[in-house]
């Protein structure tokens, strides 16, 4: 509850209402108990057991485990200053999901267990490599992420600080491109739009 109040505070304006907060946290307990529930009445169906108990511990773990990956990755990328920490934070959250179903069903289902280790690892990487694929195919990358997005206090920057003077060398290299790329584009459409007269 401390962690989906955390959360919510840091994405709204400062001096929001005490009701918005207890709504996000009511709410996030509520989808818990929910998806829980879910997976105990499998477990009932199944094993012809009530397991609400191990199912909650698997639902808490996994669920804290991830927004602990979530926010720590994109501050690690801040500090080091490697993108790359920021831009696997929603793979890495995506991985321990994935994990979390697993540890669900394979608490229905034990003697299934392997099987669905290599089911659940074989969708995650099929999944993760139509996203990757799909981005690069629209953006060009493979990322979204372009740069790291998240300002954290200076006090946690470990990676040494740009020079200013290199800092608007680099952005005027960077202009270059981007004029290139615009002019590009509209060399582009300005085709299209003869072609189709």
């Amino acid at each position: 509850m401390a962690l989906s109040a955390g959360r919510y505070w840091m994405r709204v304006d400062p001096g929001g209402r005490l009701t918005d907060y207890l709504l996000a946290v009511v709410g996030s307990m509520l989808a818990i108990v929910a998806w829980t529930s879910f997976w105990a009445v499998g477990s009932k169906l199944v094993r012809h057991r009530f397991d609400l108990k191990p199912h909650a511990r698997i639902a808490l773990s996994y669920m804290l485990g991830s927004a602990l990956i979530a926010a720590i990755l994109p501050l690690l990328a801040f500090a080091t200053g490697v993108a790359f920490f920021s831009r696997m934070s929603g793979i890495a959250t995506a991985a321990v999901i994935c994990a979390m179903v697993l540890a669900h069903v394979t608490l229905i289902l034990p003697a299934r267990r392997r099987f669905l280790s290599i089911a659940m690892a074989l969708l995650f990487a099929a999944g993760v490599s139509l996203w990757v694929a799909r981005t690069y195919q629209n953006q060009e990358r493979f990322f979204n992420e372009l740069y790291v997005t998240t300002m954290a206090p200076p006090s946690l920057r470990l990676a040494p600080a740009v020079p200013a003077a290199q800092f608007i060398s680099d952005a005027r290299r960077l202009k270059v491109v981007l004029d290139a790329h615009v002019h590009d584009n509209r060399g582009d459409a300005g085709g299209g739009s003869g072609a189709e007269e």
